[in-house]
């Protein structure tokens, strides 16, 4: 069921929140799994794990700028941290955090 909810907010806006010294997702090779927009692997494109900060901006154009539909932090190819999901052009829905294979919302205290 969030898989659904995570895959409907995608499409309801952008984030102002992406760090310039983010690549942006095409600049690698990222994999997903089943309908999740939250990639559960990075590497570069001659297929090396990637380490360092990421995001995504909706429907994958770099444009416009800085407008963020996912960002996060990969060390070896993996999810490390919380991942930050957006609904809308700086306005953050939620966290998310990759634990044992699997994303997993990150309740807010």
């Amino acid at each position: 069921m969030s898989l659904i909810i995570v895959a409907a907010l995608a499409f309801t806006g952008c984030s102002t929140e992406a760090n310039k010294r983010s690549l942006h997702a095409s600049d690698l090779t990222i994999q997903t799994d089943a309908h999740n927009i939250l990639p559960s692997r990075a590497s570069t494109k001659d297929g090396k794990p990637y380490t360092g900060d990421v995001y995504e901006t909706f429907f994958g154009g770099k444009q416009p700028k800085n407008c963020a539909e996912w960002e996060g932090a990969f060390i070896d190819g993996m999810p490390t941290g919380e991942f930050k999901l957006y609904t809308n052009c700086g306005q953050l829905d939620s966290l998310w955090r990759f634990e044992n294979g699997a994303w997993g919302k990150v309740e807010k205290t």
